[in-house]
């Protein structure tokens, strides 16, 4: 039995549009050795690649009428169809980053000082690394300034 889509292909066609905006995250701006400026308006679906997904709920905003509605039908969506992965000490999870949405939820906070510092490793998964070399530390090879 094939399951119907989650959107119609007008919402669809509304995420697909460069409509929305996200500002660089917390992370990427704390104690930033780079300058970024403002973040470019991008699409929700595709973009880099045809099923990129580029998303952070209470970030990203929709620049239209219409884009605000898709951002509030896709929260509705993500809450509806989300499941739970406990990540133990010592555990390793992998995904396509720009290919999945995926978050972390702070059930108990145990330590105030570390929760202003990363809990995980942050790593990017690219095509090629060519496309980024003006962007790494000298003489640190895969290392990204930031």
């Amino acid at each position: 039995m094939a399951s119907s889509p989650v959107f119609d292909s007008d919402t669809r066609d509304v995420l697909r549009r460069n409509e929305f905006y996200t500002p660089f995250d917390d992370l990427t701006m704390y104690k930033s050795a780079v300058q970024l400026g403002e973040a470019d308006l991008h699409p929700i679906l595709g973009g880099a690649t045809p099923t990129d997904i580029r998303f952070f709920e209470n970030r990203t905003e929709g620049q239209t009428p219409e884009a605000r509605r898709a951002v509030e039908l896709l929260i509705d969506v993500l809450h509806r169809l989300k499941k739970r992965v406990l990540i133990q000490p010592g555990d390793l999870l992998g995904s396509a980053n720009n290919d999945c949405l995926h978050n972390k939820d702070v059930g108990t906070i145990r330590d105030e000082k570390a929760l202003k510092e990363r809990w995980l490793m942050k790593t990017v998964n690219v095509r090629s690394l060519r496309d980024h070399h003006a962007h790494f530390v000298e003489g640190r090879p895969r290392i990204v300034q930031g």
